[in-house]
């Protein structure tokens, strides 16, 4: 029954299509090259098919290794009492974020390549082997008479294209934080099946949770992209037993130098647990019956004058959260939030974005006026109840191999509210990265 939902939840997400989102950026093309981007360059050997057919995984046309190094360390005070500021009501905090990206890319012929990524993080001792140690990519593309291709393996699904955030990003494990919209995501197992028509795409996952045990466990999305006009389209959804089923849809388009996206997302019902306000305490509500909506919308442009005074980048989104809580009951969870969590009933994500309503935005002035300083500006904001944060920063990148960063977050909003549980604050970071490069 609830497969036979999903399809409705389709048909529903085409009258829904023009307030969305396309998705899944990897196309055909992709299938044969760095899945996100990424660490892994392109075989620099001889590239000739019977050559390669020959190569062995360790020959050196056949295979390369890439990866970053990163290490930064950084110093914040943050003030909690804006109304009597003093060092005595200053908290001082260090933190130090050392780690590589190991890749390799092998292809012992022209019909099938193996990818691999692993992250190796500080600190090295104290956690779980997979704190420390983490694969985050391991697949291999191959294909069946150039027509029908295939990615089987773990590794980054992008559904969604949403910059700060992503309803329609089903797929992945992590999900999009808004404070770094650019790093990468944990994909999950799975097996791709891509069939190109002309210009246009359909795909079928086949979906492997955590901890599988049962194939009754594995999740199903088939999706199609599209394109009309300078406008690419994208529609799916998502089916698992004992979840609620999905749909959405994506587009991705220009207005001149601007672009521009849009994601809309159909469930019915929720995977989330609910806390609702019971007297004096809470209690504890699942919905399988409601139809919930999520969509979002946003821009991004970047634009330079001839002389390269001014360069600069900005970007601003949307996001009606049709999961959130409205007035009282948002007031009661965010101001109980870590009450309820010490409960160990809910998980993080349960109360997780409480409002209806929520904005992000950036800007950065890059190399001003030629020197080695950027500027930047971020903000997030909860609409709903008037809580957010604003963070400007200035980097300076004239040493090398060192960089430097000054930021001055500030959260406003009262006490209680999302962004401010225990009141406004400001702090000031300063963060040196050193010898952090990508090889």
């Amino acid at each position: 029954m609830k497969l036979y939902k999903t399809v409705l939840l389709c048909l529903a997400g085409t009258v829904l299509w023009a307030g969305s989102t396309f998705a899944d950026s990897i196309n055909t093309n992709d299938l044969f090259g760095s899945s996100s981007g990424a660490l892994v360059e392109e075989p620099s050997g001889n590239t000739d098919k019977t050559d390669l057919s020959s190569d062995l995984l360790t020959s050196k046309a056949g295979v390369t290794i890439g990866g970053a190094y990163h290490f930064k360390a950084a110093a914040a005070l943050k003030e909690n009492d804006l109304e009597n500021p003093s060092f005595d009501s200053m908290d001082d905090s260090f933190s130090i974020d050392l780690g590589t990206t190991l890749s390799f890319d092998a292809r012992p012929d022209d019909t099938i390549r193996v990818l691999g990524k692993v992250v190796i993080a500080y600190p090295f001792t104290g956690g779980t082997f997979s704190d420390v140690f983490h694969v985050t990519e391991l697949f291999s593309d191959f294909n069946i008479d150039d027509k029908v291709f295939f990615r089987a393996g773990k590794s980054t699904i992008n559904w969604g294209v949403g910059y700060f955030f992503s309803p329609a990003d089903l797929l992945n494990v992590s999900k999009i934080d808004p404070e770094d919209p650019d790093a990468e995501l944990e994909g999950p197992v799975s097996v791709k099946i891509n069939v190109p028509v002309g210009i246009n795409n359909l795909y079928l996952y086949v979906i492997a949770p955590e901890g599988i045990i049962s194939a009754s466990e594995l999740a199903l999305a088939p999706k199609a992209e599209f394109v009309i006009g300078d406008s690419e389209f994208g529609l799916g959804a998502y089916y698992q037993k004992d979840h609620v089923p999905a749909g959405m849809v994506t587009v991705t388009s220009a207005l001149g130098d601007v672009s521009l996206f849009g994601e809309g997302v159909v469930t019915y019902g929720s995977d989330k647990t609910f806390v609702k306000q019971d007297g004096m305490s809470y209690a504890l509500v699942t919905d399988d019956d409601t139809v919930f909506f999520k969509g979002t919308a946003g821009f991004r442009y970047s634009w330079s004058d001839d002389l390269s005074n001014f360069s600069f980048n900005v970007s601003g989104q949307y996001l009606f959260n049709g999961e959130g809580y409205e007035n009282n009951d948002q007031d009661f969870v965010t101001a109980n939030r870590l009450i309820i969590m010490g409960s160990g009933l809910v998980s993080a994500s349960d109360i997780a974005q409480t409002g209806r309503h929520y904005g992000a935005g950036n800007f950065s002035w890059n190399e001003m006026f030629q020197s080695d300083f950027t500027f930047s500006m971020f903000w997030l904001g909860n609409l709903s109840d008037g809580s957010g944060m604003m963070k400007p920063s200035l980097s300076y990148t004239g040493f090398d191999d060192i960089d430097i960063s000054l930021s001055l977050p500030y959260s406003y909003g009262d006490i209680g509210d999302e962004y401010t549980p225990m009141g406004d604050s400001v702090s000031a970071s300063l963060t040196f990265s050193l010898g952090g490069t990508a090889f």
